[in-house]
């Protein structure tokens, strides 16, 4: 699913465009079957890297005041 996929289609409450593949992989990916699993791979990698930045900003905002 990508960006331009239709929300309603998916049937969810919200899309969250920060957990997304980057436009880097899906355009190296293609949906070529054959990349399917170096795209999982290196997806997996992605959203790990940004469960660190996502935990980061939690601890700060547990520290200050988030808007």
């Amino acid at each position: 699913m990508t960006e331009r996929s239709k929300k309603e289609e998916a049937m969810l409450d919200e899309w969250d465009k920060e957990i997304t593949p980057s436009s880097q992989l899906r355009k190296w990916f293609e949906h070529q079957a054959e990349k399917f699993d170096e795209f999982t791979t290196n997806y997996k990698e992605e959203l790990s890297d940004k469960k660190r930045a996502f935990a980061l900003k939690i601890r700060c905002c547990r520290k200050t005041k988030c808007v």
